[in-house]
């Protein structure tokens, strides 16, 4: 029986600020960046025009037509000029300050948790360094099994990933509650034990590890990795439909920037060389800001469209967390070089 590869991206909200109509209320600033949210009738009218702008996208409000962007002065003054009125309530104060917040793991903490949990449960995981990053730094895998240590091939490979995208602190939050939870209630729960015992579970918590030290540092939302100071969009960066449908950019300061060729990046060559060694039939790339399911194909004409019962799954995990899904280009925009393209491409 062949096994059907699922894939899907799981978005989390952050908190949103509200604005009047087309207008702009700064919500805070930081050193040539601001974040501003975009109110409009149509939000996936104003995505299409802030894109041809070149404005970095934050996140999107679906249900109350509101994007979040990312400016400088002159791309907020170039709003100006293109009708959109920023009005600042300083009133409600404007940190000219961001840090991330203390509680969220860095890529140091990430490393301890999984070599912790990899001594703590030796019998069931296995640590793997599936690549180094471009600046030198590891990037890790576990695998969960009741066999962790020898490849079962009669027994399906599940993936979970977390930041592509280094300013998204909070997804691999959740790829270490899975870890520690898999194994936390390995003997306690049956039913997480069905799952261990039945399965070989990956987690790859960080993948941008390089840009996650960035935020780190103090430019807290970066987004890509750190390629020749500008940087490439890992997660536009895949070698399927990479530069197919206008869903990604060629400039190396878009914040979209898909690299100078396909797989460039040895971050998204690492997952790409796991990916290849495990054969996962499920995989879900975990991202943060929108409430949004979101499962291949990213662009409109991908050569046949997605499957079924992919959509299925994820229009029924849409609806038991409250969630939007779709497919990228049917929700947001069309998006090339995707991870969760190229897995099931």
């Amino acid at each position: 029986m062949k096994l059907l590869s699922l894939l899907f991206l799981a978005f989390f909200l952050t908190q949103n600020t509200r604005a009047d109509l087309d207008e702009f209320n700064v919500s805070h600033e930081e050193p040539n960046s601001i974040k501003a949210s975009v109110e409009s009738k149509n939000y996936k009218e104003t995505i299409r025009e802030l894109r041809d702008l070149n404005i970095d996208i934050a996140g999107i409000d679906i249900e109350n037509d509101i994007v979040d962007v990312l400016l400088n002065n002159s791309k907020f003054n170039l709003l100006v000029e293109r009708g959109f009125l920023p009005e600042v309530n300083w009133s409600k104060g404007v940190s000219t300050e961001v840090l991330v917040d203390q509680e969220y793991q860095n890529a140091f903490e990430v490393e301890t948790f999984v070599r912790n949990a990899n001594a703590y449960f030796p019998d069931l995981t296995k640590l793997v360094e599936i690549g180094k990053s471009l600046e030198g730094r590891s990037i890790w895998a576990l695998k969960i099994s009741d066999n962790a240590q020898e490849r079962e091939v009669e027994e399906p490979a599940i993936l979970f990933n977390s930041m592509h995208h280094a300013r998204e602190v909070m997804t691999p939050e959740i790829s270490l509650d899975i870890i520690e939870y898999l194994l936390t209630n390995y003997k306690s729960d049956q039913r997480v034990k069905a799952w261990v015992d039945n399965n070989e579970i990956w987690v790859v918590p960080m993948l941008n590890v390089d840009g996650n030290a960035k935020v780190w540092s103090g430019q807290t939302m970066w987004r890509k990795n750190t390629r020749d100071g500008h940087g490439v969009d890992l997660n536009r960066n895949y070698p399927f439909g990479w530069n197919a449908c206008n869903g990604s950019s060629g400039r190396t300061s878009a914040d979209d920037y898909r690299g100078p060729k396909a797989a460039s990046e040895p971050e998204t060559r690492a997952l790409m060389k796991l990916v290849a060694d495990i054969k996962p039939v499920f995989d879900i790339s975990y991202h943060s800001y929108s409430q949004l399911v979101l499962y291949p194909y990213g662009c409109r004409n991908s050569p046949g469209d997605s499957n079924q019962v992919m959509k299925e799954i994820g229009q029924e995990m849409g609806r038991l967390l409250g969630y939007r899904a779709g497919t990228p280009w049917e929700l947001l925009y069309e998006a090339d070089g995707g991870d969760i393209d190229w897995m099931l491409g």
